[in-house]
């Protein structure tokens, strides 16, 4: 038999199993867009709190948490004893491994510590969108069978409490504890973050109070039970069609991926390293990305404020001298507009963007005008536990429009309609494999087997693998337009727009079309200050797109319609549209 050899790189499962003949002679295998990160650090067995207390004990006097609009810093022993506080007063319910315990609640400090307590317990808690509604609050709760819900108190125009009221019509004379609804039957306790006594709720100070040393002990024993396969966090896709999807994530799912990212960041690395975080914590990039990775690391993470808040931010890096930046391309745009020579940044080294693509301008404005020597792109799904791909610090240099290459110990393919791979620069679907693909949709077995197919989690995004392993996203299979046999790509449209001048945000989505199936429109955001005709954007694009791909209809708008995390929902503008053209969408 020949001998075999062992190929340390993208191909390695491949190869590994041929003869060295046939690495040799079959140059088409290597050709396909498949990637495979090899990484040179294990993967952890640790579960979520387990990576606290090692920070804790490591770092004690080092500043873990500062939420600056609560006028609260803590260190690491202060935050893990804070943690460890309300876990025992949590564990006199008396709720067992496993329940489901909500959190309504936008950037606090007690936010991340409800997040370590119930991970300590091994309970599994279930993030919910502060910006919610009664209904969907109800689905939400249903969904997971949440026992127990920790909430704060009015948070923007929000009243939790008088939703609550709608779902729960007696909760004014209910015994806190004792709660009983027939549209949210299996909850029965919440805990009020505040100081104010909420009608049928329960006190969080005085669940601190209730603590003891045995309870302690308790919760102690608890957590040395646990299995790093255990479930730790439920959160809700947003997907931008039919409801949210409530996705379970274990801690070797998370702890792996916040990890992982941390070195790929360069934060395990830098001893000061300090994080702005302006994304929210109920999503993977807050909770996981930001928390999660901050305290694996034993860094500093900033709240700047409850909800995004531009100048809130700049304050918070200039004060809190912060290293790193986490944000959406929207909020760099805000706070690109807000600096001013007033904000001090000379702090900040790095940004990590995420959420929706990044266009190259935006990438130069960040540099040149913040001062950010590396910008990481990362993109994945909250069925990633989030993170698949990451660029690295040359990455955009390279490929300005890629997401960087699958990040370690994870695969990635690109496979056509029949599910096969195709070749390296050619559009498929994204496929990923690896410890950080979850295990399926919550009670939804049906909705889990159409994207999880032999441990393969199918995307739904358009992408090009390169020969590098860097990855460009193109768009959303379903978003594609075709229009008269022609296959049009919103984002190409998109990115070009974006380099108008006087344009702030674009999107594009395809119309029905009695003869050409479908049409391209434009949905633009000008930018303050600035008017732009319809006409001028299709000169715009002549001459630089082909004749097809100009937008047939333009629509100037001072929002778009977005889902609670804030996607894009593509499908309702083309409904609008379809109701404004009186034309019936027949696909």
């Amino acid at each position: 038999m020949a001998s075999r050899v062992l190929v340390p790189h993208r191909y390695s499962v491949f190869f590994n199993q041929l003869p060295r003949s046939s690495v040799k002679f079959h140059p088409k295998f290597r050709q396909k867009s498949y990637w495979h990160g090899l990484g040179s650090r294990p993967l952890l067995s640790s579960t979520t709190y387990d990576v606290l207390k090692k920070s804790a004990d490591a770092k004690g006097a080092s500043p873990a948490v500062v939420s600056c609009h609560q006028g609260i810093e803590v260190d690491y022993s202060t935050f893990k004893k804070d943690v460890d506080t309300l876990a025992a007063g949590l564990a006199a319910f008396k709720y067992s491994v496993g329940t489901m315990a909500g959190i309504l609640a936008p950037n606090i400090y007690e936010w991340m510590v409800v997040q370590y307590a119930t991970a300590k317990l091994g309970w599994v808690l279930v993030n919910l969108n502060p910006a919610i509604q009664a209904p969907e609050l109800e689905y939400a709760l249903n969904l997971a069978r949440c026992e127990l819900l920790i909430v704060s108190d009015e948070f923007s125009v929000q009243n939790f409490h008088s939703i609550l009221q709608v779902l729960i019509p007696d909760l004014d004379v209910s015994s806190p504890g004792q709660i009983e609804s027939s549209r949210v039957p299996q909850l029965k306790t919440i805990i009020n973050i505040g100081s104010e006594q909420k009608s049928g709720c329960i006190r969080y100070t005085d669940v601190l109070a209730s603590a003891t040393a045995a309870l302690e002990n308790l919760a102690d024993q608890v957590n040395s039970s646990l299995d790093m396969d255990s479930i730790v966090n439920v959160q809700f896709t947003s997907g931008t069609t039919g409801k949210p999807k409530a996705v379970p994530l274990t801690h070797h799912n998370i702890v792996n991926n916040a990890s992982t990212l941390g070195h790929w960041s360069g934060i395990a690395e830098d001893s000061h390293a300090a994080i702005c975080l302006n994304v929210p914590l109920i999503h993977c990039f807050g909770c996981v990305i930001g928390s999660l990775n901050s305290v694996i690391h034993g860094a500093k993470i900033v709240l700047p404020a409850p909800r995004f808040n531009a100048k809130a931010a700049l304050s918070a890096i200039s004060k809190h001298k912060c290293t790193i930046v986490y944000g959406t391309p929207t909020m760099y745009v805000d706070m690109l507009s807000e600096l001013t020579p007033d904000h001090k940044l000379d702090s900040l080294s790095t940004g990590l963007m995420s959420g929706s693509p990044c266009p190259p301008l935006l990438q130069r404005k960040v540099a040149d005008r913040m001062g950010i020597k590396t910008l990481h792109i990362a993109y994945g799904a909250t069925e990633l536990s989030p993170v698949t791909t990451f660029t690295r610090p040359d990455s955009l240099m390279k490929r300005p429009d890629t997401v960087g290459q699958p990040i370690d110990h994870t695969e990635v393919k690109v496979v056509d309609k029949t599910g096969k791979v195709v070749p390296f620069g050619v559009r498929g679907e994204l496929c990923s494999r690896g410890y950080h693909v979850f295990g399926g949709y919550l009670n939804e077995p049906e909705r889990s087997a159409e994207i999880l197919k032999d441990g393969w989690y199918h995307s739904g995004d358009e992408a090009t693998m390169h020969e590098d392993g860097l990855i460009t996203i193109t768009g959303r299979i379903k978003d594609m337009i075709i229009r008269g046999g022609e296959n049009i790509y919103p984002t190409e449209i998109e990115d070009h727009l974006l380099k108008m001048p006087g344009v702030t945000e674009v999107n594009v989505c395809g119309v029905p079309d009695g003869r050409l199936g479908e049409e391209v429109c434009a949905w633009i955001k000008v930018t303050a200050g600035h008017s732009i005709a319809e006409e001028d954007v299709r000169k715009f694009c002549k001459g630089q797109l082909s004749h097809y791909k100009i937008p047939r209809y333009v629509v100037f708008v001072d929002s778009f319609p977005k889902t609670l995390s804030g996607k894009i929902q593509k499908h309702v503008m083309r409904q609008e549209m379809c109701r404004r053209l009186a034309v019936n969408d027949r696909f």
